[in-house]
């Protein structure tokens, strides 16, 4: 966050400029940086610091940005290691820094060597309706394949089923020794986000006015990411819209205006699965590149193809589907054979949403929550989403708006 927020950079550089000519405290501080690097672990592989930090001539003493953590703006390499964070049964947490194609067994073997685990214990999944799922010790990029609200456990075979409402949701297992699919994992763990955070707002917002003007928001947020060719993010709003526990909030959709109902009408019509959603295909056949395609489609598409086709007939190469498939790829390959986008002001719609979920809240809104507002606190909100991703607990919240 630091680093991307240019007030804070600017601070920090003076900062720096003004430790610097002090010969005494900057020794100090060198001598002692080595030390504290070791206890927080800060250690990385993505070393893709921006030419401004480069420029700037950050001190040994301050964390370089090659040093931080992944962010979600650093692509994952599949020699690059990342964070996995162990949970015991107690709730305490352990974070290794791993190889991003680590196996389980490989993590195991981590563990043992820095929090003296022993022979007998498994690593196991845990998401928020307290479902726990043993994990194999050939399984591979068990940390970038979490999804919502689901979390790394590590206990004795008859603890499992004692743990319970944790955070994270599951793709599955990676069995590639030499390939990461960490950032499409990424990226669909961002749309289950997105839809479910769509839910989660509304039905965290219990006065009728407030959540109606929230909706209204949403709406024209989905507007603009179709306009905007988004159409992956699109795709998961509009999802958010139409969860069961939305669409039943009658008094809510009935406080909308004609004009935003049509709209919303207007964009539904994309979602239509008929035809095997032969009208968001023919709508992005006539778009120009930049896109974000809908992705869960593609994939299925692919696996479809992939699970539904011999490769070999007779010992011969099914060249019909290695077609079908180099024609779903070369989609993808068309959506981005363009790199200049538009800039867009999502940032500062998500601002004005991140205000309005604050006031329906609260009923209220104060002008000191107003003015504390910035991009940087905007920036941070979009990143680190609050969802609930049980589907009964958002059923059982929708019904005590509109019973």
């Amino acid at each position: 966050m630091l680093h991307t927020d240019p007030v804070a950079t600017s601070f920090l550089q003076k900062l720096s400029d003004l430790v610097s000519r002090d010969s005494r405290l900057s020794n100090l501080l060198r001598e002692q940086w080595p030390e504290r690097r070791r206890h927080h672990r800060l250690e990385n592989g993505c070393g893709n610091a921006s030419p401004q930090m480069k420029a700037w001539n950050v001190p040994v003493w301050l964390p370089g940005q090659d040093e931080l953590l992944h962010s979600s703006n650093c692509a994952i390499r599949a020699g690059d290691k990342v964070p996995y964070d162990i949970c015991r049964p107690d709730h305490s947490v352990l974070t290794l820094q791993l190889p991003v194609t680590a196996s389980v067994r490989e993590v195991m073997v981590a563990l043992a060597q820095e929090d003296g685990w022993t022979k007998g214990q498994v690593l196991v999944k845990v998401n928020s309706a307290g479902d726990a799922i043993g994990l194999q010790p050939d399984a591979r990029g068990v940390a970038t394949s979490l999804g919502l609200n689901e979390r790394l456990f590590v206990v004795n075979p008859q603890e499992v089923h004692e743990l319970v409402e944790l955070i994270h949701y599951v793709l599955g297992p990676q069995h590639l020794r030499d390939v990461t699919t960490a950032n499409l994992e990424r990226f669909m763990h961002r749309f289950n986000e997105l839809q479910y955070w769509v839910a989660t707002e509304l039905c965290l917002c219990p006065v009728p006015g407030p959540r109606a003007q929230l909706l209204r928001k949403f709406i024209k947020l989905a507007a603009h990411l179709k306009e905007q060719k988004n159409l992956n993010s699109f795709f998961a709003v509009m999802f958010g819209l139409s969860n069961s526990a939305i669409s039943r909030l009658a008094h809510t959709w009935e406080r909308l205006p004609h004009k935003i109902r049509k709209l919303y009408s207007a964009l539904e019509r994309l979602l239509d699965p008929s035809w095997n959603h032969r009208v968001y295909r023919l709508a992005l056949t006539k778009l120009s590149p930049p896109i974000i395609p809908f992705m869960p489609l593609l994939l299925k598409d692919m696996t479809f193809i992939q699970e539904g086709n011999h490769t070999l007939v007779e010992n011969l190469i099914n060249f019909e589907k290695m077609r079908m498939m180099a024609r779903a790829v070369r989609m993808l390959h068309h959506c981005r054979s363009h790199s200049s986008v538009p800039l867009s002001p999502l940032r500062s719609r998500a601002s004005h949403l991140h205000e309005d979920s604050q006031v329906a809240r609260i009923s209220t809104c104060s002008e000191q929550s107003l003015s504390t507002r910035s991009a940087a606190n905007t920036w941070a909100y979009i990143q680190q989403l609050k969802v609930i991703d049980n589907q009964r607990e958002l059923s059982r919240l929708s019904r005590e708006l509109e019973p």
